[in-house]
């Protein structure tokens, strides 16, 4: 057989096995972070574009040791479809003084389901996964320094 025909043969083969793929997909529309500095949650952009400050480069301030910073969770707004599901979320956090060379592992928070919104973009379904309670004093066992905090939804 020629060239020509191994490459004929080839394409067939391709169009023949690809015609049974079939996508999942999920992805995250709303993400937030929660903290609380004394006077309740403050709801931070992770990967949003709301009315809430965004999280990712913002300067929460001076605090002393013995201060509040208190991270109380997260919230994660997922669309699903193409028979993808999703069966946990989690919030991963550490905090580190700037400059340092060695970081420390991530720390974990369950953001449990908290709701379902049924039917939602292009067919997908969308869920919340959220937690507001947490409670992680962020300031517990710090030396004085500019410390930043990075998370990962």
């Amino acid at each position: 057989m020629n060239k020509s025909g191994n490459f004929l043969l080839l394409l067939a083969y391709l169009c023949l096995t690809s015609i049974s793929v079939f996508g999942q997909n999920a992805s995250f529309y709303k993400s937030s972070v929660i903290l609380n500095t004394g006077s309740g949650n403050t709801y931070y952009d992770a990967g949003a574009a709301t009315g809430n400050s965004d999280f990712n480069g913002n300067n929460l301030g001076i605090y002393s040791c013995t201060g509040t910073l208190i991270l109380s969770g997260g919230e994660a707004e997922i669309s699903k479809g193409g028979g993808c599901d999703v069966s946990s979320s989690k919030l991963a956090y550490r905090i580190y003084l700037l400059g340092s060379t060695s970081f420390p592992e991530f720390s974990e928070i369950d953001l449990p389901l908290s709701q379902d919104f049924g039917t939602c973009f292009s067919g997908n379904s969308c869920q919340s996964w959220a937690k507001t309670n947490a409670s992680v004093n962020l300031l517990s066992g710090l030396a004085n320094g500019n410390i930043k905090l990075k998370h990962i939804l």
